[in-house]
C-alpha cells in the first residue's frame, strides 16, 4: 500500500514470533488486530519487529497485503545454545534505534505483544526515544506460566520480581487480555487494563451444523500438559473401553509435545489426527464438528490464560463447548453457554460426553445461547477499546 507518511500515525509492534498463520493466538490475534485498525483508523499504519517470518505467515494473506499499510523488520536470532528469547532481547534493540534513527517519522506508540521477552526488547529498544513515544505492553499470557516446564524453579521468583518491576517503571500502559491475567499480576502490584481478547466473528458463524449421525468432538490447540491434553486422552480411552465410541467421534487439530501421545491413538483408530490447522482452515473445520474442549490449566501461582482465541471461535460457530471449571474459562463462558467438568479430571469429562449424547436438545440450546452471548467479543469493540486507551 502506499506510504503517506505525512499523514499517517506509526504503532510498532514488537512480537517474538515467525507470524505463521497456522502459529497459535497471539498470530490468530494480530492478524485480526491489524485488518480491523485498519478499517477503523485508515490513518494508522504498522512496523512489526519479528522474528524471521515463517514461508506461510499473516503479512503474505490477502487481506493484511491489500488493506494493512505494515512494513516488516526483521530480527536475526541464529540458531546457537542461548535460549531464543534472550536472543532476540539481546539482538532488537540496536536494529530498533538505528530503524528509528533512520527514518524520518516518529511512531505514536510501541507495542510489546506477549510477555517478558517481549517487554524486556521493548524496555531496552525504546531508551532515549521521545517522551512523546507511548510504550504500551499487551500482556498475552504469563510468562512464567507459559515457560514453566523449561525455569529452573531455583530461578522462578527472581524472574517474576523482574517482570514484575520491569512493567512497572519501563511502560505507560499495561493491557492484560483477560481478568485473570489481569487479577494476577494485580496482586503483584502491576496495574493493568482489560481489552478482552476478540476475533472477527462473522468468519465462525456459518460454522454450526445440524447434528448428523455421531458427535463429533474436537481438541484444538497446543498438544501439551498444561493445554489439558494428557487428560483429554485418558477420556477417550475410556470411552472405548465403555463403548461410547459408538456415538462419539474424537478429533484432534494441533500440534506440540503431546503429538507423540496423539498418534498411537490415531493409528489404533480410537481418534483422527489432523495435525496443526492454518487460521484459514479453521471455520472449515469447526463446520464439521458439533462438540469442542477447553482443557487449558490454570493454577494460583501460574496465573492465567487470558480469553482463549479458540473458545471465542467455537462459541461463535455454534459449538457445544465442554471446559475445565475454571477462571481461564468463566472468563468468557457462562453456565448456560456450556458445561463445566472438574479441572484434570478425566473421568468427568468421559462422564460429560456421555451426557451429552444423552441429551441433545439441552446441548444444542447452551450452545445456541453461547453464539448470542459471544458478540461481546466481536473484534470491533476490541479495536475501539484500544484507541480509547491510547489517545486517553
Amino acid at each position: 500500500m502506499p506510504n503517506q507518511a505525512a499523514t499517517k500515525r506509526f504503532i510498532d509492534i514488537v512480537m517474538i514470533s515467525r507470524l505463521g498463520v497456522g502459529d497459535g493466538g497471539r498470530e490468530t490475534w494480530i492478524y485480526n488486530f491489524m485488518a480491523e485498525v485498519s478499517r477503523q483508523q485508515p490513518d494508522v499504519a504498522f512496523r512489526i519487529f519479528s522474528l524471521p517470518l515463517a514461508p506461510d505467515n499473516i503479512l503474505v494473506t490477502t487481506d493484511i497485503k491489500q488493506k494493512v499499510d505494515v512494513e516488516h523488520i526483521e530480527i536475526p536470532c541464529v540458531k546457537t545454545r542461548v535460549p531464543l528469547v534472550l536472543s532476540f532481547v539481546r539482538t532488537f534493540p540496536a536494529i530498533y534505534r538505528q530503524h528509528r534513527s533512520a527514518r524520518n517519522t516518529e511512531s505514536v506508540a510501541v507495542v510489546g505483544v506477549g510477555s517478558l521477552g517481549e517487554a524486556l526488547s521493548v524496555y531496552l529498544g525504546s531508551r532515549g526515544a521521545p517522551a512523546s513515544l507511548e510504550r504500551i505492553m499487551w500482556l498475552r499470557t504469563v510468562f512464567t506460566r507459559e515457560k514453566f516446564d523449561r525455569i529452573p524453579c531455583i530461578l522462578m521468583s527472581a524472574i517474576k520480581f523482574t517482570e514484575e518491576s520491569l512493567l512497572n517503571r519501563a511502560f505507560d500502559q499495561i493491557v492484560a487480555n483477560g481478568d485473570d491475567t489481569a487479577a494476577y499480576y494485580r496482586e503483584r502490584g502491576v496495574e493493568c487494563e482489560v481489552i478482552h481478547n476478540a476475533v472477527r466473528l462473522a468468519e465462525y458463524y456459518g460454522a454450526s451444523r445440524t447434528p448428523q449421525g455421531k458427535l463429533a468432538v474436537a481438541f484444538v490447540g497446543r498438544l501439551s500438559d498444561v493445554k489439558g491434553t494428557a487428560e483429554f486422552l485418558a477420556a477417550v480411552r475410556q470411552a472405548a473401553n465403555s463403548g461410547l465410541l459408538d456415538q462419539v467421534e474424537f478429533h484432534v487439530a494441533g500440534a506440540g509435545p503431546g503429538q507423540a501421545q496423539v498418534q498411537p491413538l490415531h493409528e489404533q483408530g480410537l481418534l483422527h489426527y489432523h495435525g496443526a490447522l492454518s487460521n484459514r482452515d479453521m471455520p472449515g473445520f469447526l463446520a464439521q464438528m458439533d462438540c469442542c474442549v477447553a482443557l487449558t490449566s490454570f493454577t494460583p501461582s501460574l496465573g492465567g490464560g487470558g480469553v482463549s482465541n479458540a473458545l471465542i471461535e467455537q462459541m461463535a460457530a455454534r459449538k457445544i463447548v465442554v471446559a475445565w471449571d475454571n477462571v481461564i474459562f468463566r472468563n468468557a463462558l457462562y453456565d448456560q453457554e456450556g458445561y463445566f467438568v472438574p479441572q484434570g479430571d478425566a473421568t468427568a469429562l468421559h462422564q460429560c460426553f456421555r451426557y451429552i449424547v444423552a441429551n441433545p436438545e439441552e446441548a444444542q440450546r447452551k450452545a445456541l445461547t453461547a453464539s448470542e452471548g459471544v458478540k461481546r467479543y466481536d473484534i470491533r469493540h476490541h479495536v475501539g477499546k484500544f484507541f480509547e486507551l491510547l489517545d486517553a
